[in-house]
């Protein structure tokens, strides 16, 4: 277990982990993500919504709330691939606006109060 670098649960209990070859890629191609790898977690386990990607067999979780700064008005989006045995593997991590609408929804968080 060497290369993981975070560990845990998404919103469904499978376990997903964020190794370092992910994280050292996410700091590269998206560096204003670096400061917000320790919230992955908190994406994972209660997202917004979560998009499924089936051509790439991924899902997309997002949250919002999760990013400060510049960045506090958009959704931190983290990309899970699962394998034959329920178990994940963090893809990528990146900010946005708005989620994507050719992806099959299959998760929204239920709003209180909103």
């Amino acid at each position: 277990m060497g290369d993981i670098h975070t560990h845990c649960s998404d919103f469904l209990g499978r376990d997903v982990h964020l190794g370092f070859n992910a994280a050292n890629h996410i700091a590269q191609r998206h560096p204003e993500m670096a400061s917000f790898l320790d919230r992955i977690c908190d994406v994972l386990t209660t997202p917004d919504l979560v998009y499924r990607r089936p051509r790439v067999g991924s899902n997309l979780c997002y949250k919002l709330g999760v990013l400060t700064g510049t960045l506090a008005n958009t959704y931190m989006v983290v990309v899970v691939r699962y394998n034959e045995k329920g178990s994940g593997e963090v893809r990528t991590a990146y900010p946005t606006t708005r989620p994507v609408d050719r992806d099959e929804l299959i998760h929204i968080r239920p709003t209180r109060g909103r």
